[in-house]
């Protein structure tokens, strides 16, 4: 399944990541950062020439850093997450309730998905959705999206249906997300 978005926002994943394109790790340079995360952040920089221009590079720096710290193997599956228009907070809802449809199918399927680490994931992200969402600054509130997003597509890195595996790569994602919007105590285990 390959969720599309687009009812809420044609901005990639709210407007302020439009810059980040690539979260790719290619080659380290002097201050610790990637290449890519480099000129990301050279984009960023032309592109906050506003006046909130110091709290939209704080927020661009909570996503550059988020990107600097994606596995390599996931980082093709997060790009392409991030250049999708921006999914709405009730739209996200709806397509858990649907995808929880799936799995549950998927699981007469295939005894050996992990149903039980697909649900902590689920939980969750209702969390952070029905709960947090509206205490999370712009940059947070992207990186729960992003979050969310992954774990509803189901043919990111590893297959979720199609693997008893498939949904370790989801909560990797998600536990690096809750690191860095503060919420380390909701992590799952993978």
């Amino acid at each position: 399944m390959l969720i599309q978005y687009g009812r809420q926002n044609s901005e990639p994943m709210g407007g302020h990541l439009k810059a980040l394109t690539s979260c790719g790790s290619d080659k380290v340079i002097s201050d610790g950062r990637s290449r890519a995360a480099n000129h990301s952040l050279d984009l960023i920089m032309r592109m906050t020439s506003d006046a909130n221009a110091a709290s939209v590079g704080d927020s661009n720096s909570l996503l550059l850093d988020f990107c600097a710290r994606v596995p390599e193997e996931l980082v093709a599956s997060v790009e392409e997450i991030l250049a999708r228009p921006a999914a709405g907070q009730e739209d996200m809802l709806e397509d858990l309730d649907d995808y929880t449809t799936q799995i549950d199918a998927a699981s007469r399927q295939r005894a050996d998905l992990d149903v039980h680490l697909a649900e902590m994931i689920l939980r969750t992200c209702r969390t952070l959705l029905e709960e947090d969402w509206a205490h999370l600054d712009p940059a947070q509130q992207s990186l729960v999206r992003l979050a969310c997003v992954y774990y509803l597509d189901s043919d990111d890195a590893d297959g979720d249906l199609e693997s008893p595996f498939g949904f370790e790569d989801d909560a990797l994602i998600l536990n690096l997300v809750l690191e860095f919007i503060g919420r380390s105590e909701l992590r799952v285990r993978a």
